[in-house]
C-alpha cells in the first residue's frame, strides 16, 4: 500500500486528506480566493494568501504564502530541505512569480 501524508507515521504530524489529494494539518489558513488543485501537502500554521494558486507542491509548517502567488511542482524548492527534512518558516511574500492566477 502507498504511505499517504494522512498515515501520520511521524511522531508529531497530524494530516487529513481533504480531497484531489490535498493533506493539510490542523492549523492551515487558506484566503476565501485562493486556489489548491492537487496533488498538495500543507503543514500546520502555513497561511496561503488572496489569489494565490498552489498545484502539486509540498509546503512544510508555518509557511507564509502572500496575495497573487502561483506554486506548481514545487516539492524540490520548499519541500524538501538539507538532509531530507521538511522545510518550514518559508516566506513567499515577496514572490518572483506575481502573475495573476487562472480561475479553477
Amino acid at each position: 500500500h502507498p504511505h499517504v501524508p494522512e498515515a501520520n507515521l511521524i511522531p508529531g504530524f497530524a494530516y487529513r486528506c481533504h480531497g484531489h489529494n490535498i493533506y493539510r494539518e490542523s492549523g492551515v489558513t487558506c484566503a476565501r480566493s485562493c486556489t489548491l488543485k492537487k496533488d498538495c501537502v500543507l503543514g500546520a500554521g502555513t497561511v496561503i494568501g488572496e489569489r494565490s494558486s498552489v498545484d502539486a507542491s509540498v509546503l512544510g509548517r508555518h509557511c507564509r504564502i502572500g496575495a497573487g502567488v502561483m506554486i506548481a511542482d514545487a516539492a524540490g524548492f520548499v519541500g524538501i530541505g538539507a538532509h531530507g527534512h521538511l522545510v518550514s518558516y518559508v516566506d513567499m511574500t515577496v514572490a518572483a512569480s506575481r502573475r495573476p492566477c487562472p480561475e479553477g
